[in-house]
């Protein structure tokens, strides 16, 4: 009883110190992490414009002059934020923020059980929630507007559901988190493997199954309806560039072709949209078609690219109809095609290996000078060594692997899809992805203590 007693203080404490944290980092911390404007980021007005013209003009979208950009957002996130909107106004932003460090300080709970449950071990629960309790990862995200923080709960509710084998509850949140990020559906991945996992009985396992498909299907099908119904289109999940000006079909093939051999794709756009290609190193000019092609390209996307106009300016091309958007979307896919002709074991391994070597090392690559890269750098070793014992935890565990294969899935899906087939790595595509591997970090860590209990 003492043992119970003093580990639900234990976790009770953590819970009230993470959330302690996160408001300090909102109010106090985010100013000198991010400046003045410390709840906005890229993608931050395609999701509250998308609620507010719903409101304020009928229409879900966020850009009314963009007929993409009624597709462009789920309505996962939006409509989260949407609730703040409608009961808090013009104090939204921060509204949103406080309800995403209450979010995220519930993991702190929700890791316990899910990995006390899982390895029959309080204390593996303890040390998860403790390192969640002080990761600085989701921290930093608490006060801006967008999906990591919504999602990364989302991802632990479904886990934490299944854990309780609530199978047809965690279906629901399912659909709501690929409403929210779409990939995020191959979570049903996990709620069948669960429901197999834990099968006693195989025709009330396909009962379940059928069931908890028809739930998340039945609440999908409203979003290729209402496209269908209110645009008189067939979209079943959304257009490839979003109805984002900066992702024309220039821009798309652009990076393509850039992501055949080079993981640096924005940094290489900027200089296109000024008709500098000097980075790019000759091998791979010749490799991909030669020079006068590459210099023909990049000339066209500098004077009459839609996409790279917008990457110059941050404007809409003044004249969309003549703009040369498809002669370039057809010069960059011939490169693409030259490149991966000329160049195919790189073309399939280089980008992928660079972006796991980030994936697991992103402090080797950052420059120090300043404390704050020097404190980024210790971050991300830490980090690292968090992955480290995550993957050493999952080997642990190899004989009960299919006991484990939901808590599995979705990292091993997420580090792939990033690494190897969008290979657009930024780290917060794979933050669920790591927050999950804490949980097996958490058994490694576990794992050594008792070895040196041992030893002593």
């Amino acid at each position: 009883m003492n043992k119970k007693i003093n580990n639900s203080t234990i976790l009770i404490v953590l819970i009230v110190i993470g959330l302690i944290l996160r408001l300090l980092f909102l109010f106090i911390g985010a100013k000198f992490y991010y400046g003045e404007n410390i709840h906005t980021m890229g993608d931050t007005s395609s999701y509250v414009n998308s609620f507010i013209n719903l409101i304020n003009e009928g229409i879900y979208s966020f850009n009314l002059k963009n007929s993409e950009s009624a597709f462009g957002r789920l309505p996962g996130y939006p409509f989260f934020f949407g609730i703040h909107y409608l009961l808090f106004g013009k104090y939204s932003y921060i509204a949103t923020s406080i309800s995403q460090a209450i979010l995220d300080t519930s993991v702190i709970y929700l890791i316990f059980f899910i990995c006390r449950d899982n390895f029959k071990k309080d204390l593996v629960g303890i040390i998860a929630s403790l390192i969640y309790c002080f990761y600085p990862f989701t921290i930093v995200w608490v006060p801006q507007i967008c999906t990591e923080i919504f999602a990364n709960w989302l991802c632990f509710l479904i886990l934490f559901l299944l854990t309780k084998n609530k199978y047809k509850t965690a279906s629901i949140v399912t659909i709501i988190a690929f409403y929210t990020r779409p990939y995020m559906a191959i979570l049903m991945i996990a709620v069948l493997l669960k429901i197999f996992i834990n099968s006693k009985n195989l025709r009330t396992s396909l009962k379940i199954i059928v069931q908890c498909s028809l739930i998340f299907w039945t609440l999908y099908l409203p979003w290729p309806v209402r496209n269908y119904i209110n645009h008189d289109k067939i979209v079943l999940l959304k257009p490839t560039g979003a109805g984002y000006e900066r992702y024309r079909e220039d821009i798309r093939s652009c990076r393509t072709w850039i992501q055949t051999w080079s993981t640096d794709v924005d940094n290489i756009i900027h200089k296109f949209s000024r008709n500098d290609y000097s980075s790019i190193p000759e091998d791979i000019m010749q490799k991909s078609g030669g020079h006068e092609l590459l210099a023909s390209t990049v000339q066209l996307a500098s004077n009459c690219g839609g996409g790279f106009y917008n990457w110059k300016t941050n404007k809409t091309y003044p004249n969309l109809q003549k703009n040369c958007d498809q002669q370039i979307n057809e010069q960059f896919k011939q490169m693409t095609k030259n490149y991966k002709q000329n160049n195919y074991i790189s073309y399939l391994i280089d980008v992928p290996l660079k972006n796991i070597k980030k994936t697991l090392f992103k402090g080797i690559s950052l420059q120090f000078s300043t404390t704050k890269e020097i404190l980024m750098i210790s971050l991300f070793s830490f980090r690292s060594i968090l992955l480290i014992l995550g993957i050493i935890g999952i080997l642990l565990n190899t004989k009960s692997i299919i006991s484990y294969s939901y808590l599995i899935i979705y990292p091993l899906f997420l580090y792939f899809f990033i690494c190897f087939i969008i290979r657009q790595l930024e780290m917060r595509y794979i933050l669920q992805a790591d927050c999950i591997l804490l949980i097996f970090s958490s058994y490694t860590i576990y794992h050594i203590s008792k070895k040196i209990k041992i030893a002593y």
